[in-house]
């Protein structure tokens, strides 16, 4: 971080220009991974800073936070979750907006680049009126919020070229005052249960009795959060209509941009939302995938008030285990422990009973098909597969998607070791892994002799298996 903020001190302004910086910046990048919107505000001369990340199909609210002089630069802090993000903003010269960032987590494992990039001041559009005056009328009715009730279901398609992925998810949310949320999700997974009570956020994981647990930050992760800014978000807004949805005619308003668009079917009595479709094209030269996700509200009302107790949550009363020590655990223990049995079924609907490859080695692979750093690390596994199938390597993908996700996936590609279907992430949660790509090597007497979290090369996954014995 030094060099580049000797580099950001060279373009310093006096201090009482730091009015300069108020504004809304958009990413001079339409396809930036990173931060893709940041607004400045000023309430009596105290400056405020709200961010975006991108996020598919449309853009992560990060909240807002307050802007600061440090080390003679303007600094932003931002708690995603269990993620800090510092940022540190001047504007330039030709009047573009410089940002570097670096993101921190309490997972020591966790590595983070610096990351650079500019921003353009956006410029109003006097066209964009109507849209935006029924969309302040939106974020001025979720602002307002005491206590209400929302259950909405979500439909997330990716598509690239011939792979197609689907996911279906039903969420009911019930929210307070001073950011308390409760928060019940099925995703055809792990049920989650996620509870706030404004200074603290759990995660609650039912099945296995685990949770996880990060401070509420600035944020407070509520779904509808983002709606309360709804106003703030760029692009080109437009009125296109009504249509009826249920037995309400809802107002539709486009928000679009280069490579994203976006329709909101919007309540013209209560200014909620009822339907939120999303697209967004990512573009990674040769290849383009095109995200969608449509948001449709069962339940979206004001409550007169809700039971308080339903925002607090204590492990110890039912004895719930720290997700994050089990897995920080299993990446430091587990080596040389006997790997935990399972049964899943492949691709063909076939049972695979680890216990039943004893005298074999085996190598689990968690993956996803929407995980970059899984499909980068496949060609390696594939060859291990190939180079060592008849020397006794079994290499076994373990993935939460749907066969036929994986399927395509596979077939697109050519690879030929096998996949498992994990459904409801148990082997996932029984092997405790923390994220994707995790790698576990296991010897011939069930005994776990690695476990890689991140990708592994194939030079250090052959070693491994030398060492086992098969060469």
């Amino acid at each position: 971080m030094v060099p580049l903020l000797a580099l950001i001190a060279s373009f310093q302004f006096p201090p009482d220009s730091t009015s300069q910086l108020i504004g809304t910046w958009l990413n001079h990048d339409s396809s930036t991974q990173g931060v893709t919107q940041i607004a400045i505000t000023s309430e009596n001369g105290v400056l405020s800073a709200h961010a975006w990340g991108a996020c598919v199909p449309s853009d992560c609210d990060w909240g807002v936070t307050a802007l600061t002089m440090k080390e003679g630069t303007a600094t932003a802090v931002f708690y995603t979750g269990p993620i800090e993000t510092t940022m540190y903003l001047v504007r330039m010269p030709n009047d573009t907006l410089l940002a570097v960032y670096k993101s921190e987590m309490k997972d020591p494992e966790f590595k983070d680049q610096d990351h650079t990039e500019s921003f353009d001041r956006a410029k109003p559009n006097p066209n964009d009126v109507s849209a935006r005056g029924v969309l302040k009328r939106v974020a001025e009715a979720y602002g307002n919020l005491t206590s209400a009730e929302f259950e909405f279901e979500d439909a997330d398609q990716s598509t690239s070229q011939s792979t197609a992925t689907r996911s279906k998810s039903l969420t009911h949310l019930l929210i307070s005052s001073s950011g308390r949320l409760r928060e019940e999700t099925s995703i055809g997974r792990e049920h989650a249960i996620k509870i706030s009570d404004g200074k603290t956020v759990w995660t609650y994981f039912p099945e296995s009795n685990q949770y996880e647990m990060y401070p509420a930050g600035d944020q407070r992760s509520s779904i509808v959060d983002g709606y309360r800014s709804i106003d703030q978000v760029l692009g080109s807004t437009s009125v296109t209509g009504t249509e009826r949805l249920g037995d309400v005619d809802c107002t539709l308003v486009k928000i679009k941009r280069p490579n994203s668009i976006r329709i909101l079917w919007i309540d013209p009595k209560t200014s909620f939302i009822l339907k939120d479709d999303a697209t967004r094209t990512v573009s990674a030269p040769p290849n383009s995938e095109t995200f969608n996700s449509v948001r449709t509200f069962l339940i979206a009302r004001v409550l007169p008030s809700v039971d308080e107790r339903q925002f607090s949550f204590d492990p110890k009363k039912v004895q719930a285990k720290a997700r994050e020590e089990l897995q920080r655990k299993a990446r430091t223990e587990s080596v040389g422990t006997q790997a935990p049995d399972f049964t899943l079924y492949d691709l063909e609907n076939k049972p695979i009973k680890l216990s039943e490859l004893k005298g074999k080695v085996v190598l689990l692979d968690f993956w996803a098909t929407w995980c970059a750093p899984c499909r980068a690390a496949m060609p390696d596994l594939e060859l291990l597969h190939r180079d060592f199938k008849d020397k006794g390597l079994v290499v076994l993908g373990v993935d939460s998607e749907e066969a036929k996700d994986q399927t395509a996936f596979f077939d697109k590609f050519g690879y030929t070791f096998h996949s498992l279907v994990d459904p409801e992430e148990q082997v996932k949660n029984l092997f405790a892994v923390g994220g994707i790509p995790t790698t576990v090597l296991i010897d011939r007497k069930g005994t776990i002799r690695v476990f890689e979290m991140g990708t592994s090369s194939y030079a250090s996954l052959r070693e491994a298996i030398r060492k086992i014995g098969i060469s």
